[in-house]
């Protein structure tokens, strides 16, 4: 019976053993998702950061094509007025566009410089190239050959298809880049979703993660409550009744065999102790 005892007592003790083990896997496990959660974070504050300055540069870019886009919407709408004859003492002459020419010609060698840079290259090239395939800035070549022969005995006509050819080549150019400007801004929106669904997709890991850290825990905390059932009766009960057999059985040597007993019990109710407390 004695040897039995001491049997069962060294399984518990490798059951022992085996559960903390198995408690100090589960520990390093739960540093390296906490780890992998603040890294995630750092990324996300990364990609906020960007997508900041991303809505910046695009808000700071429709102010300046809306601003070029209201003054050719005057300019034109003066031009009609104009070839309306409703006014004929109204003359438009090239110095009255002077501060829109000025305006527009900074704008475009901007976005020149901007779009140029995007659209040389890569994906982005094809993309101008379809929205430039698919613009629709005005083609006064029909019109111009219209009047010109169906008026060519009024030179006045011939004079202001030919100022309306001058503001077409000075403002020709400013509805593709308007096209190309929302062709980039149709993309950095994809761009901006896709991080978006990528920031939700981390967050929907981190919680995911964090409950099946709980639920590893509630087992582990079950398996060690469990356990501490199973080792109580043999601290109150069995190790006693050992002693006492091991103090008859030895005779004249049981303060040897209590020592013995004694630094076994000690070295058992560390680790039972140890355990516990962790």
């Amino acid at each position: 019976a004695k040897l039995a005892y001491r049997a069962e007592v060294f399984e518990l003790q490798r059951q022992l053993a085996r559960q903390q083990a198995q408690f100090d896997m589960l520990a390093g496990q739960a540093s390296s998702l906490i780890q992998g959660r603040r890294a995630r974070v750092s990324a996300m504050s990364a990609v906020s950061v960007q997508l900041i300055s991303l809505d910046e540069i695009l808000s700071s870019r429709n102010l300046e094509m809306n601003a070029v886009l209201g003054r050719i919407t005057a300019t034109t709408q003066e031009l009609a007025h104009y070839h309306s004859g409703d006014e004929d003492s109204i003359y438009l002459a090239y110095s009255d566009f002077h501060p829109y020419v000025i305006g527009d010609l900074a704008c475009t060698k901007e976005l020149n410089r901007w779009f140029s840079k995007q659209f040389e290259k890569g994906p982005f090239r094809l993309v101008a190239e379809e929205g430039k395939s698919k613009c629709s800035w005005v083609s006064l070549d029909d019109i111009t050959n219209g009047l010109t022969r169906g008026d060519s005995e009024k030179s006045h006509h011939h004079q202001r298809v030919t100022e309306l050819q001058r503001l077409r080549s000075i403002f020709a150019t400013s509805e593709r880049q308007w096209i190309e400007a929302q062709v980039e801004n149709a993309k950095q929106q994809a761009i901006l979703q896709i991080l978006k669904s990528q920031v939700s997709s981390d967050e929907a890991h981190i919680h995911r993660d964090i409950h099946s850290l709980r639920r590893k825990s509630s087992e582990l905390a079950g398996e060690l409550s469990t356990l501490t059932q199973k080792v109580q009766p043999f601290i109150s009960e069995t190790i006693p009744c050992l002693c006492s057999e091991l103090a008859q059985l030895q005779g004249t040597y049981i303060l040897q065999g209590l020592h013995k007993v004694f630094l076994f019990l000690s070295l058992f109710c560390m680790i039972f102790f140890s355990l516990t407390c962790f």
